[in-house]
């Protein structure tokens, strides 16, 4: 780690030309100023800069387009045309006392200081866009050949320094196809009370920028084989090591494209927290508190509650059922959107080969594309109709669901 491994190599030619021009503009300003600038972190997944200028320096250089987004942290945010970018100063982590972030840095001079505070040694690389080197003076350049996740010095150190970074190995292994070096194994599994700690956004956020990977599933796998599973999802910890259970939760990911947070949650669930609900109040009651823990949106949470809690999945623990009864749940499901909890339906009958949800995803199909009523506003006849003739209050409503009723049982009077 005393001298840096120089690799020659253009990584600007792949930037999109707009921001190519935006770096040109960062590179000549801070020539300009007599300072050095470079690209760090995920190189060039990120687009993150390091500086040797202090941040009043950088605020100084890019006057109204400079935004002090962490300036205690030497972070400083500069908007540009066609992007905004993150420019730190080189620091020295002195010391982590809260298992988040440093409660002590200093500002530094020397960009091999401000690389080996970093976590992994895929993300110490930097890059000289003047001379157009990768400056590696942590072993990244090989780890990534090699698809091994290692960390800058001792795992140990590192996981107890920030409890999130255990949470971003499993997602940089998944995501990136590496191998997770053997030493993090057990450096995550002792650390665990540090992750224990971190505010739940900030693994809410981690987990969603897997989301629109092809590797939902692995990620969860990864959680599991460092015991994380046992802080984010208690109650299906348990079911984790069922065989069988992660099988069909894999051919699902692999078989479905996840539309968001609230799609990967309910496909969890559906294997994780099998049907059927010997107790649905105690069950609703600790989805909600699940959703809540884990900060998932108020709209996503309606996606999951309008999924997990339809009365679809009580038809479809019965062996045989007609089409009066379709009509009865998608009665029950207004004013609900249904085609998201129809999708989760769909794709579990694919994965697991239940011939009776096909059958009730056919039928609520079947019902809503012929137009055959299943809801009050499909009857011919309104409440206002029915005060003309003489029905008043209540039983407007009664009147209502026995007239619909009747549509159901006899659609030919």
């Amino acid at each position: 780690m005393d001298s840096a491994k120089i690799i020659e190599k253009d990584l600007t030619r792949s930037l999109p030309n707009s921001i190519f021009k935006d770096l040109q503009y960062m590179m000549r300003k801070f020539q300009e100023a007599g300072y050095q600038l470079y690209l760090v972190g995920g190189c060039v997944r990120d687009l993150d800069f390091a500086t040797d200028a202090l941040p009043k320096e950088v605020m100084r250089i890019f006057g109204h387009k400079a935004h002090p987004i962490g300036i205690a942290f030497g972070t400083v945010l500069v908007v540009l045309r066609s992007g905004a970018y993150e420019i730190t100063t080189f620091r020295h982590d002195v010391e982590y006392t809260d298992g988040r972030r440093p409660s002590k840095i200093r500002f530094s001079k020397s960009l091999k200081e401000d690389v080996v505070r970093r976590d992994f040694t895929i993300n110490g690389m930097a890059y000289d866009p003047y001379q157009k080197k990768i400056i590696d003076y942590v072993g990244g350049y090989e780890d990534l050949k090699n698809r091994i996740l290692r960390t800058i010095g001792n795992p140990y150190d590192r996981f107890k320094e920030d409890g999130l970074r255990s949470v971003r190995a499993c997602r940089f292994t998944a995501t990136l196809e590496l191998n997770m070096d053997s030493e993090i194994y057990p450096a995550i599994q002792s650390t665990l009370d540090v992750t224990a700690s971190i505010a739940r956004e900030r693994f809410h956020d981690e987990w969603r920028k897997v989301v629109p990977t092809k590797y939902n599933f692995e990620f969860l796998q990864y959680l599991y084989q460092t015991k994380l599973t046992s802080i984010f999802f208690p109650d299906w910890e348990k079911n984790f090591g069922n065989t069988q259970v992660l099988n069909n939760m894999q051919l699902h990911f692999a078989k479905f494209r996840m539309r968001g947070l609230h799609h990967v949650f309910c496909v969890m669930h559906l294997y994780l927290e099998p049907l059927p609900f010997k107790d649905e109040k105690a069950w609703r009651k600790k989805i909600r508190k699940l959703l809540s823990d884990l900060k998932f949106s108020n709209a996503e949470k309606k996606f999951c509650e309008h999924a997990l809690f339809s009365p679809f999945w009580k038809l479809i623990e019965k062996e045989e059922f007609h089409r009066v009864q379709v009509k009865e749940v998608l009665f029950l499901h207004y004013p609900h959107p249904v085609f998201f909890p129809l999708r989760i339906l769909k794709e579990y009958a694919e994965v697991t080969e239940r011939d009776t949800i096909k059958k009730l995803v056919q039928e609520c199909v079947s019902v809503i594309r012929s137009h055959d009523p299943y809801l009050i506003l499909h009857l011919n006849i309104t409440g206002n109709d029915l005060k003309k003739i003489g029905f008043q209050g209540r039983e407007i409503g009664i009147v209502l669901k026995k007239l619909l009723r009747h549509v159901w049982e006899k659609p030919e009077d």
